[in-house]
Protein backbone atom coordinates (compact mmCIF):
# COMPACT_ATOMS: atom_id res chain seq x y z
CA UNK A 1 0.00 0.00 0.00
CA UNK A 2 1.53 3.29 -1.10
CA UNK A 3 1.71 6.41 1.02
CA UNK A 4 -0.94 8.32 -0.95
CA UNK A 5 -3.31 5.38 -0.84
CA UNK A 6 -2.77 5.13 2.92
CA UNK A 7 -3.58 8.85 3.36
CA UNK A 8 -6.68 8.41 1.21
CA UNK A 9 -7.94 5.41 3.21
CA UNK A 10 -7.22 7.12 6.53
CA UNK A 11 -9.02 10.33 5.54
CA UNK A 12 -12.24 8.69 4.26
CA UNK A 13 -13.98 8.51 7.69
CA UNK A 14 -13.15 12.16 8.38
CA UNK A 15 -14.47 13.20 4.97
CA UNK A 16 -17.69 11.26 5.55
CA UNK A 17 -18.29 12.94 8.91
CA UNK A 18 -17.62 16.38 7.45
CA UNK A 19 -19.95 15.67 4.52
CA UNK A 20 -22.81 14.58 6.78
CA UNK A 21 -22.21 17.61 9.01
CA UNK A 22 -22.32 19.95 6.02
CA UNK A 23 -25.55 18.41 4.74
CA UNK A 24 -27.17 18.68 8.18
CA UNK A 25 -26.01 22.28 8.51
CA UNK A 26 -27.54 23.07 5.12
CA UNK A 27 -30.85 21.46 6.12
CA UNK A 28 -30.95 23.33 9.43
CA UNK A 29 -30.43 26.82 7.99
CA UNK A 30 -33.25 29.25 8.69
CA UNK A 31 -33.72 30.44 5.10
CA UNK A 32 -33.76 26.85 3.75
CA UNK A 33 -36.25 25.75 6.46
CA UNK A 34 -36.52 22.10 5.42
CA UNK A 35 -36.48 20.79 8.98
CA UNK A 36 -38.58 23.45 10.66
CA UNK A 37 -38.15 24.84 14.15
CA UNK A 38 -39.73 21.90 15.98
CA UNK A 39 -37.53 19.36 14.22
CA UNK A 40 -34.41 21.43 14.90
CA UNK A 41 -35.24 21.53 18.61
CA UNK A 42 -35.77 17.77 18.72
CA UNK A 43 -32.49 17.09 16.92
CA UNK A 44 -30.72 19.50 19.27
CA UNK A 45 -32.12 17.69 22.31
CA UNK A 46 -31.20 14.31 20.83
CA UNK A 47 -27.61 15.31 20.19
CA UNK A 48 -27.38 16.91 23.64
CA UNK A 49 -28.60 13.76 25.39
CA UNK A 50 -26.23 11.58 23.34
CA UNK A 51 -23.29 13.74 24.39
CA UNK A 52 -24.38 13.57 28.01
CA UNK A 53 -24.57 9.78 27.99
Amino acid sequence: MGFLQLIYVASLPVIKVLLVSAICLFLALDHINILGEGARKQVNHTSFFQMEY
